[in-house]
């Protein structure tokens, strides 16, 4: 063990450890003054925040069980969540429809305003008016 490890120590006081790791650094803070102090002002600071309350013992080992879970359990967290990704999928498809009907309808419109009888060039991908193309009045062709 490290020389003030704090963790370790805050572990130790609040009985996380495993039997045989706490009987090591309750060892070491019985040899070493600097952890002695330390561990005696975890305690203090404990008692003075009240939490006296005892751990549930099996806490860390539920813990550390379900962190190393293989990955293959955790599919059904992701079968879970399957229907709401499909979901999102699917809004993002409607949006993404609706914008370019949306575009479409402008285009409707703009050749309504201007007149059906319009004569687009097709020179350019994007329809073009003619009259964009002709020179303004003055210029020589």
């Amino acid at each position: 063990m490290l020389c003030r490890d704090d963790e370790k120590i805050s572990a130790w006081i609040d009985a996380e450890l495993s039997q045989e790791e706490a009987e090591r650094v309750a060892i070491h803070v019985e040899r070493c003054s600097t952890c002695r102090e330390l561990a005696s002002s975890f305690r203090s600071l404990r008692e003075g925040l009240g939490l006296e309350v005892e751990p549930d013992p099996g806490f860390v080992v539920r813990f550390r069980e379900r962190r190393d879970e293989p990955l293959w359990k955790w599919r059904r967290v992701g079968l879970r969540l399957l229907p709401f990704a499909a979901g999102a999928l699917v809004a993002a498809l409607i949006t993404v429809w609706a914008a370019a009907q949306q575009e479409t309808d402008l285009t409707v419109l703009e050749r309504e305003a201007i007149g059906n009888d319009t004569v687009f060039a097709r020179a350019t991908p994007e329809p073009v008016l003619l009259i964009a193309l002709e020179p303004f009045p003055g210029e020589v062709p």
